[in-house]
């Protein structure tokens, strides 16, 4: 089994996956992204692009009550500028509206040939998503020492105490699946290991072993 040394691991190439993996690579760290699926971006390849962007505090807590309040507090001082982070790097980006959805990245509506037509719809919705993903690519993959491995899920954490309840996470054993070819496994062996996988991560009962404490 090969073992690949690391920076930072990132297990989750959705949308959260991919931003950590690129600012870690600006920031310098050796980075690879294992994600299971054959395309990145996760669930957010399929919703229209948009997301709700209260315009007060008051207003967030009113529809979001149970959510956790510094990370409410976190988002409403972050994300006008993320929005604009989004325009300066060329991603497409609707102007402030009302209603629920308030920001978001653009969507349009095609017609699909009758061949392609699905029950009867002849028309599909396609969000511009795809650019965020573009961005995010092109900065991980515009130094060599970083890595985008598609179709690879981790089977294991590894340990720097094994088993020991709280013991730092060195890294993990990861398994390839090629088309047509003998899966291959690797031993990654990392300085941060980031599981954005996610509401995965909320069931502790799977991570019994190797629950993260907060810092």
């Amino acid at each position: 089994m090969e073992t690949i040394n690391v920076g930072v691991l990132v297990y989750g190439g959705g949308m959260s996956g991919m931003a950590c993996a690129a600012f870690a690579t600006e920031a310098g760290a050796k980075t690879l992204i294992a994600e299971k699926q054959t395309e990145i971006g996760g669930p957010s390849n399929y919703p229209a692009g948009m997301f709700w962007g209260p315009q007060t505090y008051d207003k967030l807590r009113y529809w979001v009550l149970p959510g956790d309040v510094i990370l409410q507090k976190a988002w409403m001082k972050n994300y006008l500028s993320a929005v604009q982070w989004m325009r300066d790097n060329g991603v497409p980006t609707a102007k402030r509206f009302d209603g629920i959805m308030t920001i978001g990245t653009t969507w349009q509506s095609f017609e699909l040939p009758k061949s392609q037509w699905v029950k009867g719809y002849r028309y599909r919705v396609s969000n511009q998503n795809s650019h965020l993903h573009d961005l995010h690519q092109n900065r991980i993959r515009s130094s060599h020492a970083n890595a985008l491995f598609t179709n690879t899920s981790v089977l294991r954490l590894i340990q720097k105490g094994p088993g020991v309840p709280g013991s730092t996470v060195i890294g993990a054993i990861t398994c390839q699946v090629t088309p047509n070819s003998p899966s291959t496994y690797y031993e990654v062996q990392a300085e941060l290991v980031v599981l954005a996988t996610g509401g995965l991560p909320r069931f502790s009962r799977y991570y019994k072993v190797c629950r993260t404490r907060r810092r």
